[in-house]
């Protein structure tokens, strides 16, 4: 197929249920990656980590209940998990940890979700690296469930993390 060199893949709306190990072989070096309006639950822990050129992740409108693992991710600029249809409601510590920022800082939208419960930590690193988050998208819920203490983790003495608040 020659696939090897697809940098762009849509696959929105196409009833995709999981990603597990095997999916997305041999596509490495993909750019962008949209999987929003699918049934995806779970995407196998380390699966996306495999795919070190991405830069755009759309996973919005699905039925993810746990953050996908990003860590190897360094050219991550754009995460949506935005809307997982009411599964999404925890952010546990080290949520959005990536093993280095290179020049491109990280959106992350996760409105339209009702989150009640982000973890002390959520947007730290274990290594102490600080987090290059410079947008982070949420609703008027998960905002009540953030404290002073998640701010200060989402801004830097170079750069404030934007933070956008919708109904």
């Amino acid at each position: 197929f020659g696939l090897k060199k697809l940098d762009i893949l849509f696959l929105s709306s196409n009833q995709i249920k999981n990603i597990d190990k095997t999916s997305l072989n041999g596509l490495d070096k993909l750019t962008t990656l949209k999987l929003s309006d699918n049934q995806i639950e779970t995407i196998e822990n380390d699966r996306l980590n495999e795919i070190e050129y991405l830069f755009f992740l759309d996973l919005s409108s699905n039925f993810m209940s746990t953050i996908p693992k990003i860590f190897n991710l360094i050219n991550l600029s754009f995460l949506s998990l935005s809307n997982q249809n009411g599964k999404l409601t925890k952010l546990p510590d080290y949520s959005f940890e990536k093993i280095a920022y290179g020049i491109f800082p990280l959106e992350i939208q996760l409105d339209q979700n009702s989150i009640t419960e982000i973890g002390p930590q959520a947007f730290c690193s274990r290594d102490m690296v600080q987090q290059s988050i410079y947008k982070l998208k949420v609703t008027f819920t998960t905002m009540k469930s953030m404290d002073i203490c998640h701010i200060k983790q989402l801004s830097n003495k170079n750069r404030q993390c934007s933070i956008e608040i919708t109904d």
